[in-house]
């Protein structure tokens, strides 16, 4: 058993190809004030589905990054709604800020 063979993924976006960081609170300021060369904000999306400080940052820096969506467990926590809510809060996040992809 040797290293298995990495495989090229055909279209792809390029962005997608560079490195993206994901957006932290303790980063906000610094995230909402300058603009970087970041490819892409991952943003964990349960984290915007109470429409908090989140989202507020979000709006701000819209124009400057792209997003990348990103859930661990949208299908698992209960305090947030049930699934139905969640997946129409999903939807109307992703038509606003038109993520590069959803993960």
């Amino acid at each position: 058993m040797g290293i298995p063979e990495l495989k090229y993924i055909e279209n792809v976006p390029a962005i997608l190809q560079q490195s993206g960081i994901s957006l932290k609170q303790k980063y906000f300021n610094e995230i909402i004030d300058i603009s970087s060369e970041i490819g892409f904000l991952k943003i964990n999306i349960e984290k915007c589905l109470n429409e908090g400080v989140v989202l507020h940052v979000l709006e701000r820096i819209k124009d400057k990054y792209l997003f990348s969506f990103h859930s661990n467990n949208l299908l698992l926590s209960s305090n947030q709604g049930t699934l139905n809510d969640k997946l129409i809060k999903l939807k109307l996040l992703t038509e606003k800020f038109k993520p590069l992809n959803i993960s």
